[in-house]
């Protein structure tokens, strides 16, 4: 899936922007009303809002056109992917480019595959039923409006959408407890097409960028982990 020079400089910017430490990203500019910086504590619950609802709905249609295109398929849908690694704030690496195959798994999920195990691939795949979404997923496709945060043992987990930059996006972010308070030691980010491409190239539902970002050990900088969709 190709994309024009300067669309492929915004996409990377709206997933983690640089320069302010301890700021996991610059929120006027990405428009995104749930940032968090590291030291931040987890925000109250919140019901997603008609607008968020709208956003979340499409993206979860476009997640089930996914699974059932995929699954419907007779071969696995090949895929070109290039891979950018950070740590604590420097270049890990050049940027790497790997081919991995799109297939259902022996669970149903659907995941990729690839032959170079050492090139740190994303190999699970976000889908209406990935098990951080399903539960959100599953109230909006019924048309209810989920709570944003859950809790699983000794974690909370807060799951918003958001429009941006002609994608659709979804942010997973992950919660530990520290000094009696819910810190964010995980934050994943994902473009989300949800417009239908011309056959027989169906983009329905897939992730054009995928972003993990974790804090460093002072809270000042962060290791990331960017994975793109050529």
């Amino acid at each position: 899936m190709k994309t024009s020079p300067i669309f492929f400089c915004l996409l990377p910017f709206l997933l983690f922007s640089c320069g302010e430490q301890g700021v996991e990203e610059d929120e006027p500019q990405l428009g995104n009303p749930n940032a968090y910086s590291w030291s931040q504590a987890i925000r109250t619950p919140q019901t997603y809002s008609e607008e968020e609802m709208q956003v979340a709905t499409r993206v979860c249609k476009a997640f089930q056109t996914k699974r059932a295109f995929v699954a419907g398929l007779n071969q696995d849908v090949i895929m070109d992917f290039s891979l950018n690694f950070e740590r604590c704030g420097r270049a890990n690496g050049a940027e790497q480019e790997v081919t991995a195959r799109m297939r259902v798994d022996r669970t149903g999920q659907l995941e990729l595959t690839n032959p170079s195990r050492n090139v740190g691939l994303l190999e699970d795949v976000l889908t209406d039923t990935h098990p951080r979404i399903k539960p959100f997923c599953d109230d909006v496709l019924a048309g209810r409006a989920p709570t944003n945060t859950i809790r699983d043992g000794l974690l909370q987990f807060q799951v918003t959408f958001f429009q941006a930059s002609d994608y659709e996006w979804v942010q997973i972010a992950e919660f530990k407890e520290r000094d009696g308070s819910y810190y964010p030691y995980l934050i994943e980010r994902a473009a989300v097409s949800t417009s239908y491409g011309p056959l027989p190239e169906n983009t329905h539902g897939f992730v054009k960028i995928r972003g993990v970002r974790r804090p460093c050990p002072d809270n000042n900088a962060s290791s990331s982990q960017v994975q793109e969709w050529l």
